[in-house]
């Protein structure tokens, strides 16, 4: 696929999804609240993309995620603010980023 920005309204009507996998685009931006209405989901996968940067309503509301990739991307730093709204997340892949130490 070739998605470069994820837009507030794309998921408007997909309230029950479980899994969405956005991995091996070319993902540079994500709006606020893109995600706000997949209030199910369990599995995000934002791997090999070329994010960033998030803000800290990216994931809000997202009660059930528990597994959110995002390695392979182009992230230098990483905030705790990124993952706001996530109490159920376990698993969470962020390797292979150009982190600074």
């Amino acid at each position: 696929n070739h998605i470069e920005v994820i837009r507030k309204n794309m998921f408007l009507n997909l309230n029950s999804l479980i899994a969405l996998d956005l991995s091996c685009n070319k993902i540079k931006k994500i709006e606020a609240d893109s995600f706000l209405s997949l209030s199910t989901l369990m599995i995000l996968q934002l791997n090999s993309n070329y994010l960033s940067d998030l803000n800290e309503f990216t994931f809000r509301n997202l009660n059930n995620l528990f597994y959110l990739a995002l390695h392979q991307n182009q992230f230098n730093k990483i905030s705790m603010s990124y993952f706001n709204g996530l109490p159920n997340l376990k698993y969470l892949y962020f390797f292979s980023n150009n982190l600074k130490y």
